[in-house]
């Protein structure tokens, strides 16, 4: 499902579709198969169709068997979204898709291809989505931290320090999540883009992590107009305020930063601690001294060190 999109370019995708039902799902399979058959294609590509929305219809409940599907196009080759059917499949695409282009067979047959779970792509592109997407023109990555654990995959082409590239599109990374069902990878997805750490360019991160609350996103009810004519713009901003780095830059110059100083004692040694406090109110001075001109200190209680068997 390839629904959500700005200027007819994709954003995020995601498979199986929320909006299908699977006798639907299988009939536009069929339909694909049928006609790369006829047209004798060989090799990876991609078969796209429209599918009618019903606006009225309830979300717990997709799209039928009678639903009308329209043929959109082929594109001969492999797909940014490739990524989705991999993690649904277990099927490595691109591997395959060497093989048959060096004259052998596929390794898989229809028969051994079967859905697992649920996986959404999310585009993590150089724009400001604030700005209609505009793409940032320059920039390097002063911070790049992209998130891991299970189900959690990332395709990048830059890492940190490195000067973003703008000859060329505007993605730099993909960020493709799988749950054992849809439920658990919108939670999934969730962490994952709040874990996604990008210093220096702007990306579309604050936007994704909009969508994860958006209504008609999560109940899987929005169509291919969705994002150009229907979301509310000031609430992408809102986002971008919130979740983009230059929101955290302008905080951090923002904050008041207290520094302390303590003497800690441990297992009968001294150690001198610094500290910093961000947002914290100034440290009164105490009676009768503090840390003044004689840069003479208050030394706080003794710390105690309890061994709680972690080492």
């Amino acid at each position: 499902d390839c629904s959500l999109q700005r200027r007819h370019q994709k954003v995020i995708e995601e498979g199986p579709s929320p909006a299908l039902s699977d006798d639907l799902r299988e009939q536009i399979g069929e339909a694909a198969r049928r006609g790369v058959a006829a047209a004798d294609y060989t090799n990876a590509g991609t078969v796209e169709f429209l599918v009618e929305e019903d606006p009225d219809r309830d979300p717990d409940e997709p799209l039928g068997p009678d639903t009308p599907f329209y043929f959109l196009e082929v594109n001969t080759r492999i797909q940014v979204e490739h990524t989705v059917t991999e993690e649904l499949t277990g099927v490595d695409i691109v591997k395959e898709q060497l093989r048959v282009a060096s004259g052998e067979g596929l390794s898989v047959s229809q028969a051994d291809v079967e859905l697992d779970g649920h996986a959404i792509e999310f585009r993590i592109n150089a724009e400001n989505a604030a700005e209609e997407f505009q793409p940032a023109n320059e920039g390097s990555l002063e911070t790049y931290d992209p998130p891991g654990g299970i189900g959690v995959r990332v395709d990048d082409a830059l890492r940190q320090g490195d000067e973003l590239v703008t000859d060329y599109d505007s993605m730099i990374a993909k960020l493709i999540v799988w749950g054992g069902d849809r439920e658990e990878c919108l939670a999934r997805s969730k962490r994952a883009l709040a874990e996604y750490d990008v210093d220096g360019v702007v990306t579309i991160v604050p936007f994704h992590r909009l969508m994860l609350d958006d209504e008609r996103f999560v109940d899987g009810t929005h169509t291919t107009k969705y994002l150009d004519e229907e979301l509310d713009r000031e609430l992408v901003a809102d986002a971008q305020r919130r979740w983009g780095s230059e929101a955290a830059v302008s905080a951090d110059e923002d904050e008041e930063v207290t520094e302390r100083e303590f003497t800690v004692e441990v297992n009968g040694k001294r150690f001198e601690v610094e500290l910093e406090e961000r947002g914290a109110p100034p440290i009164p001075t105490p009676e009768g001294g503090g840390s003044g001109a004689s840069g003479t200190r208050q030394r706080p209680p003794q710390a105690t060190d309890t061994d709680d068997g972690d080492g």
